[in-house]
């Protein structure tokens, strides 16, 4: 049995349509690819090489939808005389029966393996399947395959399932620090925007974090009226079963559609982005076991918490476990880096050494 109402199918198209938009926004402007998993990365890291004010400014901008929508609507319900939508989990539903060490290895699994993989369901999945990479096509096989495995697995072989509360207190106060915090991020934005529109000379750097608000504003409304925001449609989805919901291949979908009609025009027709230098189209082919494998880490992690990096953003202000998942999440990428750069240098070959006789000296 498949288990779903029209209004749920139409509003997951119609929110993979507008995370398509987003991201076709962000390329035609800047290039620039648009991956959860990277932007988490660069904001942990603070690092302002890798775009820290766009992805800063993306940050805000799903933070503010995703927040505006919970309280526009009934703490993410949104009823109407023929029909209701879930934009966000009940609190209960949300938090639902995974165990506190689920949620932890959830976070860690996803972050390994967005960091091995590189990428996520953004990038792999909105970005690189309309553009026909190889390497993408094979993570999202994999990562799929993995998260289906995993969360049927759990469906019908109990375990990591004893649900841990906080208290109804916690509960009820943390989307209340949750608004502070989207406030403050906000103010942050709102004042840095107009340092750069009083400093900056070039408008590619004036519309830098602009562009990159209003692509978080898409991408954050997309991901919301999809339902992707909600950790029991993306379980129901990769779980088969008798209850089995489809809403997440209507997400995909559109914004594949979307992005195989605007990333084909333009790499091929347009060529140059607005305000970048160069439209960002990996020509990497090659698909190796450390793609594969962190492609399968993160399907694990996917399956068992179900959600991924944006999601898990915006639920960071509304959710209290997610205090566990994003900190576990962070501790996944970085111990990942930390491991993988400590392997590659000890993997380099070691210069050869050249002794030089007038100085009774050994030179690398």
């Amino acid at each position: 049995m498949v288990n779903h109402a029209a209004e749920d199918l139409i509003s997951a198209f119609i929110g993979g349509c507008l995370i398509g938009l987003a991201t076709t926004l962000n390329y035609y402007m800047y290039g620039r690819i648009t991956g959860n998993s990277g932007i988490f990365n660069t904001l942990i890291k603070f690092n302002v090489k890798e775009g820290l004010r766009w992805k800063y400014s993306f940050l805000a901008g799903i933070a503010s939808i995703g927040y505006l929508i919970y309280l526009i609507t009934d703490n993410g319900k949104w009823t109407t005389s023929s029909f209701t939508l879930y934009f966000f989990d009940p609190i209960d539903a949300a938090i639902g029966d995974l165990h506190i060490g689920g949620w932890v290895l959830a976070g860690i699994l996803v972050g390994i393996g967005t960091k091995m993989g590189n990428g996520c369901t953004s990038g792999h999945g909105v970005c690189g399947l309309p553009r026909l990479s190889i390497r993408s096509i094979v993570a999202v096989g994999t990562f799929m395959g993995c998260g289906i495995a995993i969360a049927t697995l759990r469906y019908h072989v109990e375990f990591l399932r004893s649900r841990q509360s906080f208290g109804n207190g916690f509960e009820d106060a943390w989307p209340i620090t949750g608004g502070v915090l989207v406030a403050i991020i906000l103010a942050i934005f709102i004042g840095l925007t107009i340092y750069m529109f009083i400093k900056m000379e070039e408008a590619k750097d004036k519309w830098d974090m602009p562009i990159g608000f209003c692509v978080g504003l898409i991408f954050g409304a997309g991901l919301v009226i999809s339902g992707m925001c909600r950790r029991t449609k993306i379980v129901n989805f990769l779980t088969i079963h008798k209850d089995w919901d489809p809403s997440l291949m209507l997400v995909m979908c559109g914004a594949i559609l979307v992005n195989a009609f605007t990333f084909t025009w333009i790499i091929y027709k347009v060529k140059e982005p607005v305000f970048g230098e160069t439209i960002c189209n990996p020509k990497n082919k090659k698909v190796d076991l450390r793609l594969v494998c962190g492609a399968a880490l993160f399907g694990l992690g996917w399956g068992i918490g179900g959600l991924c990096p944006g999601p898990g953003m915006i639920n960071f202000f509304l959710v209290t476990h997610m205090i566990i998942w994003i900190p576990c999440l962070a501790i996944g990428q970085l111990g990942f880096e930390i491991v993988d750069k400590s392997i590659s240098k000890y993997r380099q070959p070691k210069a050869e050494e050249e002794y030089d006789p007038s100085a009774n000296k050994v030179h690398p």
